[in-house]
Order: C-alpha cells, then sequence, then structure tokens
C-alpha cells in the first residue's frame, strides 16, 4: 500500500532517540523510529502503478520501523 503524506513522518534522529530511551519511558511503543536516511526533491515512479501513483517528487525519508 502506498500512502501519500503532507508532512514528514515522525522520526528521531540517533542523539535524540538514546536520550528519550536513557530516560526508560514506560513504554517504548510511543518513541517515533529511527531517522536513517533523508533525501530532499526525490523524483520516483513506481511501474507498474499502484494504487493511481505513478510517478512524483517528493521527500524520500528511511526509517527504522
Amino acid at each position: 500500500m502506498i500512502t501519500a503524506l503532507t508532512s514528514p513522518a515522525p522520526a528521531l534522529s540517533r542523539d535524540e532517540l538514546a536520550a528519550l530511551s536513557a530516560a526508560t519511558p514506560s513504554t517504548f511503543s510511543d518513541i517515533p523510529p529511527l531517522l536513517r536516511h533523508q533525501e530532499e526533491s526525490v523524483h520516483f515512479s513506481i511501474d507498474p502503478p499502484c494504487q493511481g501513483f505513478s510517478s512524483g517528487q517528493g521527500v524520500l525519508t528511511i526509517t527504522e520501523g
């Protein structure tokens, strides 16, 4: 499934994640995933098209999830 987002998905830098994890929260399920890579102005194409998506431009965000 492909979902177009209007804003970046929540993600934390390695330092932000370390600081939150050190605090020993009651649950880790509320902590956003670690941001591994982000690339601006990415052009993409999907072949064959999926759910009406075939191409576009945006921000590529890769997280652990």
